[in-house]
């Protein structure tokens, strides 16, 4: 994929104006956000169903 290897996102600089290294930062930071945003419905998804089991018993 963009003609460099598997998690090595100094590829990016392919597609976008920057140097690798910032590339490489600026994929890194992606994934880094996406996973907090993943944990974070997680977590508030089971604290909804917590919070709402409560009222239907």
């Amino acid at each position: 994929l963009l003609g460099a290897n598997f998690l090595d996102y100094s590829g990016l600089s392919n597609l976008f104006p920057v140097d690798p290294i910032m590339a490489r930062y600026f994929g890194t930071f992606a994934i880094e956000v996406g996973v907090g945003i993943t944990v974070m419905s997680i977590m508030l998804t089971i604290f909804i169903e917590l919070l709402t089991s409560k009222r239907h018993e």
